[in-house]
């Protein structure tokens, strides 16, 4: 008895609802294609978007060039943050990381790590007056084996640097 219970409330879930949803779906939309540019003329490009965050509201997106054909752009770009600020808004280049190794190569080929972590305490451990939240990057560079330079932190508003 215990075996066909289980067995009817399994096949109920995997069966195809047949009620209509009171809501239609949302339509999917398209909110960022490579090889365009921001309102600024930055060009947003990439072969892979790493990472998503979401950070003081917005939406940041980590783009890497891991299989970039030189040329494109005019060269060949660096990892890029972007930023979404809000639901139906355009894509911009928060940052790109355009250091160069000696020989004129990227330093930074993609983003490999984006998060935003909350400091709560100072560095001796005292409880801060109020929770302090930045975005943490790390980027990637094939060549070493631990990327120092890459490393960046940012504010919690948008007039933050890197």
């Amino acid at each position: 008895m215990k075996r066909t219970l289980i067995s009817i409330a399994l096949a109920s879930m995997l069966l195809p609802s047949t009620g209509q949803s009171a809501e239609p779906l949302p339509e999917f939309q398209v909110s960022y294609a490579a090889g365009t540019t921001d309102a600024t003329g930055q060009r947003m490009g990439g072969t892979e978007t790493r990472n998503l965050a979401v950070h003081g509201g917005m939406l940041f997106a980590a783009n890497g060039y891991w299989e970039d054909r030189p040329g494109l752009f005019g060269g060949t770009p660096g990892a890029q943050i972007l930023v979404l600020d809000r639901a139906g808004g355009q894509w911009r280049v928060d940052h790109e990381f355009e250091e160069r190794t000696p020989n004129g190569h990227q330093r930074h080929l993609a983003v490999s790590a984006l998060r935003e972590v909350i400091f709560r305490t100072d560095l001796r451990g005292t409880p801060l007056a109020a929770p302090v939240p930045k975005l943490l990057a790390s980027t990637f560079w094939p060549h070493q084996r631990l990327t120092r330079r890459g490393r960046s932190l940012r504010g919690p508003t948008p007039s933050s640097q890197w």
